[in-house]
């Protein structure tokens, strides 16, 4: 068959590669595509999602002997409720961030030290928070 395929002009090859990682590159961008779409898709449900533990929210259940629907009107979700929603939360956030890494991630390092530096400064007593301290008659540190 080869010998065959060789006669042509320009002969026949079964070489496919070139085609087979041109087609590979391809694919691996649609799905870099699809995958930033998603994320920004879960980024937009997480906003969404982050209102819901404070907004007004009518809670209903099915109760009674006759099984029949009650609902109440509440100033925002109960408890179990709004954990549950942050849950949600995060959970979007996480597999956003999973799908397209926060950018300035090369820098973990940098901002390491940028944010312990920061933590430092807000521990330590300032000559604001000493006469704070004394004017309301409080031991001077």
């Amino acid at each position: 068959m080869s010998k065959i395929a060789g006669a042509f002009e320009p002969p026949l090859t079964f070489d496919r590669a070139p085609k087979v990682a041109a087609a590979t590159e391809v694919r691996r961008a649609d799905l870099a595509a699809r995958r930033t779409a998603l994320a920004l898709a879960l980024q937009g449900d997480a906003e969404q999602l982050r209102i819901q533990p404070w907004a007004p929210t009518t809670h209903g259940e099915f109760a009674g002997r006759e099984g029949e629907w009650h609902e109440t009107h509440l100033a925002q979700p109960r408890f179990t409720d709004q954990r549950q929603i942050v849950a949600s939360v995060q959970t979007a956030i996480g597999t956003s961030l999973r799908l397209t890494p926060a950018e300035g991630g090369e820098n973990a390092e940098e901002v390491r030290s940028m944010l312990g530096a920061l933590g430092e400064a807000l521990t330590q007593p300032t000559a604001h928070d000493d006469q704070a301290h004394d004017a309301r008659g409080d031991a001077g540190g």
